[in-house]
């Protein structure tokens, strides 16, 4: 097992369900990752949840200016963020 890396990951997503697992394993080695879901209708957010991340659903619509204090607020490391 590698070294975890101390910073947050955060992916915006949105009917990710064919790329989000491979997204997630690229990220494995972070503290944390914080999915934030822009309302998927697909299975997203059920495979985000089947790995160990933090999934959380927002209302359709949305913009990405207004999403991203949502994921720096979720963040829980005291290390970097990317």
């Amino acid at each position: 097992m590698s070294q975890q890396i101390a910073a947050s990951v955060y992916m915006i997503t949105l009917n990710e369900e064919n790329n989000v697992a491979e997204s997630l394993a690229s990220v494995a080695d972070f503290a944390e990752v914080i999915i934030v879901d822009s309302g998927s209708t697909d299975r997203t957010l059920a495979i985000a949840e089947g790995s160990p991340t933090f999934a959380f659903s927002t209302m359709t619509g949305q913009d990405l200016v207004s999403r991203r204090p949502m994921q720096c607020h979720s963040a829980a490391s005291r290390g970097y963020s990317i």
